[in-house]
Formats: structure tokens, C-alpha cells, sequence
């Protein structure tokens, strides 16, 4: 459920960043291009299904280190920020997303990742 909740609330900033700034952020959390032998026009709603597909196991063995280490907040800016290391190799594989270089789009992805692992680390509080 956290990892469902948090991949969904990631995939809502982004768009809402992407339609304010017009930097593709969004754009890059669903694409898969660089996959072999998947369709390249899926709709939308299919690649935020992979998204989330990823999401959901990261958000279990988020849950399940911090019921062992404890730390929430630090395992969640983690998660948060290891997640967020994508970026390199994703903005190199495709050219429908913002270029490597463009700070301003790194910073919406950090940004929309770090409130990621906030949203888990608020769960893991709750399954306490």
C-alpha cells in the first residue's frame, strides 16, 4: 500500500510540475522506451501501471528495513534520493525527455522523489 500511494502521489507532482513548467518530468517517470520489444505508444495509464509496478515492491522493502533498522525519515530521503538517480541514465536514453544537463527538470525530479520517500516514511509511522 505505501509504495502504491507514494508511486501515485510521485506520478501527480510530476505531471503537475510538467504541465506548470513544461519540463518533462513527468514524461520521464513513465518512459520506457529503452526497454526491448515493448510497444512504443502504450497509453498513459499503462505506463503509470509499470511505474507503479516498480513502486509498490520498493515501498515493501522500504517497510520492511525500517521495521528492522528503524530510521524512517533517513531510509525514506534515501529511497527517495537513490530513486532519483535515474535520471542519468534515463535522460540519456531517450529523447522525448528533458536533457541531462537541464538543472532546472533535475531539481523537479529530486524534488518529486524526496516527497516520495516522505509519503513512506509517513507510512512507515503509521504501521507502528
Amino acid at each position: 500500500m505505501a509504495g502504491l500511494v507514494a508511486g501515485s502521489i510521485l506520478a501527480a507532482v510530476l505531471k503537475y510540475l510538467q504541465v506548470k513548467t513544461n519540463k518533462r518530468v513527468y514524461t520521464l517517470l513513465l518512459n520506457i522506451d529503452f526497454i526491448p520489444y515493448t510497444p512504443k505508444n502504450l497509453p498513459e495509464t499503462m505506463e503509470l501501471a509499470l511505474h507503479l509496478a516498480v513502486s509498490v515492491p520498493l515501498g515493501m522493502i522500504y517497510l520492511l528495513i525500517v521495521q528492522r533498522w528503524g530510521h524512517r525519515f533517513l531510509f525514506g530521503l534515501f529511497l527517495g534520493l537513490v530513486s532519483a538517480c535515474t535520471w542519468i541514465p534515463l535522460t540519456l536514453v531517450s529523447d522525448r525527455v528533458p536533457s541531462i544537463s537541464d538543472f532546472v527538470a533535475l531539481f523537479l525530479w529530486l524534488s518529486g522523489h524526496a516527497i516520495f520517500g516522505l509519503i513512506l516514511s509517513l507510512f512507515a509511522g503509521r504501521n507502528k
